[in-house]
């Protein structure tokens, strides 16, 4: 289950409560992290070797009896590395390809937790990410 962002906190705080205006990023990327990335998603995001975030699509909110979630809606498969990109065990979701702004954070769910090497294809398949909010 993915957790907010310390930025989507301020965000939502400030649109709900003091009607300051805010702008929903057009496309939404995933990150892949070898360690947590902490609230504001900026530690241990894989770097070089063929890596680069991807766009993910989420469904429309569904009610699951506890609350409203989204759900990843396609796979999303990262390039093959060119070299190692370590042990994936947390995921984080960007407004950006590049740089932005960090929205969620959340555990890797894969038991154990994968190593990529060269030409080993990471796959998320749909449906494994969640956004809930209850």
């Amino acid at each position: 289950m993915a957790g907010f962002s310390d930025y989507l906190e301020q965000a939502l705080l400030n649109v709900t409560l003091r009607a300051t205006a805010y702008t929903a990023p057009a496309k939404v990327y995933i990150a892949l992290h070898t360690a947590d990335p902490t609230d504001d998603g900026s530690a241990g995001e894989v770097v070089g070797n063929g890596y680069t975030r991807k766009e993910i699509a989420f469904s429309a909110p569904t009610s699951d009896g506890t609350g409203y979630k989204c759900v990843n809606s396609a796979d999303v498969t990262f390039g093959d590395p060119t070299g190692n990109w370590g042990t994936i065990t947390h995921l984080s979701l960007w407004d950006a390809d590049t740089a932005g702004h960090c929205l969620y954070t959340m555990a890797d769910t894969n038991d154990p937790h994968k190593s990529y090497g060269v030409n080993d294809v990471c796959v998320i398949r749909a449906g494994s990410i969640s956004v809930k909010l209850d």
